[in-house]
């Protein structure tokens, strides 16, 4: 198990809780719940938007599954609105990395489709044509074993050549199986071949679905700042979170540790008394929890182009756990490299102490992320069934 969420911190911040006035903080609680539910609404109507796009261009054929799903879930979303606005927020946020991706992957799907399907013509009437011999037929069983359409595609031209030699060649019925040994161990040598470099090529594919995805997310974001009411405020946010895309993009960072961070940098914290004093006391207690738990902790790290403190941990089975704290308050961690439940175990430890032994508040805690898998029954992985359609 696997976990990545956001929260803000507040330190020193019990004491003032405890001295609010109950109602005053029920009618905050509200209009808290309100702009939740106006700004999902938002992201909401954008999630559709890029839907209802791609049903237009009939895309929804190709990955049928999966579209299946997102309508589900958009359905899910409209209920939640009107129920329960924390919960239809956390959907959203989970919503926002798929959609993201739902552009790239529908129109690779229909490329594949069709790329795939004027292969398999090509290919089902050259072997026909070919098959006229002892020889020939052995040749075309030999290469259906080739089920991989991207694997044969890089090997296409090396498959042309060996049926341009074997096809029509003339043998002896006693020579027939030290040929069609050869022809095997030929074939052997171009699967290996086409095997590396078809892996080599869906690892391009997946990194420029990413980054397109990537940019998607970012324009989720940045639309919102456009109702920011200091719209000079909003142009440095604007070109943080160009920044962030930038640093996004060099470091390959995952769609969802992108979305975490562009959530730290587009929502605004719940006033509070933080600052630098303030952020070393909390990056402290981090570290002492961390410690106090079992883990091995790095000296934390200041990434002085997003202002956030990196802190990182690790246990000697191979589990990990990741800090960020940021100056306005928010703070973004991922437990990783678990395996079942004891992920949730040492949440249930670190997250704690922090309030209990340290002082620290941490409100409105947000899982942005867990096991990845949700999709699996539903919508055609996309590595195992990525086709090439072109050479390059």
């Amino acid at each position: 198990m696997s976990e990545l969420g956001i929260f803000e911190w507040i330190f020193g911040g019990p004491s003032q809780d405890r001295r609010r006035d109950r109602h005053a903080e029920e009618a905050r609680r509200a209009q808290y719940l309100e702009r939740v539910r106006e700004t999902t609404s938002r992201y909401r109507d954008r999630y559709v938007e890029t839907y209802e796009d791609l049903l237009a261009q009939g895309l929804d054929q190709y990955l049928p599954q999966e579209f299946a799903w997102v309508e589900e879930q958009l359905d899910e979303l409209d209920e939640l609105l009107e129920t329960d606005p924390l919960a239809a927020r956390d959907l959203s946020f989970e919503l926002a990395p798929i959609i993201s991706r739902l552009p790239a992957r529908a129109r690779q799907a229909r490329r594949e489709y069709e790329e795939e399907r004027r292969r398999q013509e090509e290919r089902l009437a050259k072997l026909r044509a070919e098959a006229t011999s002892e020889l020939g037929r052995y040749l075309e069983e030999a290469i259906a074993q080739i089920t991989d359409p991207v694997e044969q595609d890089f090997v296409l031209e090396d498959l042309q050549a060996l049926r341009d030699e074997f096809a029509q060649r003339s043998v002896l019925p006693e020579e027939l199986p030290a040929v069609q040994h050869e022809i095997s161990e030929r074939i052997r040598l171009l699967r290996e071949k086409g095997a590396r470099q078809a892996q080599e090529w869906r690892d391009a594919k997946a990194r420029q679905i990413e980054s397109e995805a990537r940019r998607k997310l970012l324009d989720f974001y940045s639309a919102e700042l456009a109702r920011h009411p200091n719209q000079v405020e909003a142009q440095q946010k604007r070109e943080r979170l160009e920044n962030l895309y930038k640093l996004a993009e060099a470091q390959g960072l995952s769609l969802e540790e992108f979305q975490a961070r562009l959530v730290a940098e587009t929502e605004d914290a719940e006033p509070a008394p933080r600052g630098e004093e303030a952020r070393r006391q909390v990056v402290r207690a981090i570290m002492e929890s961390l410690t106090r738990s079992g883990f091995i902790v790095d000296q934390p790290r200041l990434l002085r182009e997003t202002d956030e403190v990196l802190i990182r941990a690790k246990k000697p089975a191979g589990a990990e756990a990741n800090f960020s704290v940021r100056l306005n308050g928010t703070m973004i961690y991922k437990f990783d490299h678990y395996e079942g439940m004891k992920c949730k175990d040492d949440i249930d430890k670190v997250l704690p102490l922090l309030e209990q032994i340290y002082g620290i508040r941490l409100s409105d805690a947000r899982v942005l992320w867990r096991n990845p898998d949700r999709l699996s029954k539903s919508a055609r992985p996309l590595d195992g069934n990525q086709r090439r359609e072109s050479h390059g």
